[in-house]
């Protein structure tokens, strides 16, 4: 991930009880950050807005950045992955298999505290979610 999105992640708000959610794209490493800005918030939780996202992914494409993942926010008090991420990460990669690459990034920001990174791919046909290391370059 390039210095710059980590910094832009790590500084989003605060917006509890609601959630901020966004999209990734890469050329080598992640590099390109989109903020789901019209997204229908629900306390708690994320829901991506579609139409944007759609949208976010074709323009990257042309630009040759590839789509790598969604990011959201979560309260301090919520570091880890919910059963929520882990239906919402499951859908994504089941119903987006033919737009990106084997493994895609779901990173949870703690805003201006931390970011933890989980990573989903495929193995035995089925979706393996784990914590994964940031590398900055």
């Amino acid at each position: 991930m390039s210095k710059q999105i980590y910094m832009q992640l790590f500084k989003l708000p605060q917006i509890a009880p609601y959630e901020l959610g966004g999209f990734l794209g890469k050329r080598e490493v992640i590099c390109k950050f989109q903020l789901d800005f019209n997204t229908q918030q629900e306390k708690g939780s994320y829901n991506p807005n579609h139409l944007l996202f759609y949208k976010t992914i074709s323009v990257w494409r042309k630009n040759g950045i590839q789509f790598c993942g969604i990011m959201h926010t979560h309260t301090e008090n919520q570091n880890g992955i919910s059963k929520e991420d882990e239906k919402f990460i499951t859908a994504i990669m089941n119903e987006n298999k033919r737009i990106f690459d084997d493994m895609l990034h779901f990173p949870i920001v703690i805003p201006q505290k931390e970011i933890i990174m989980f990573s989903a791919f495929w193995e035995k046909g089925h979706v393996k979610i784990k914590q994964s290391e940031i590398k900055l370059v």
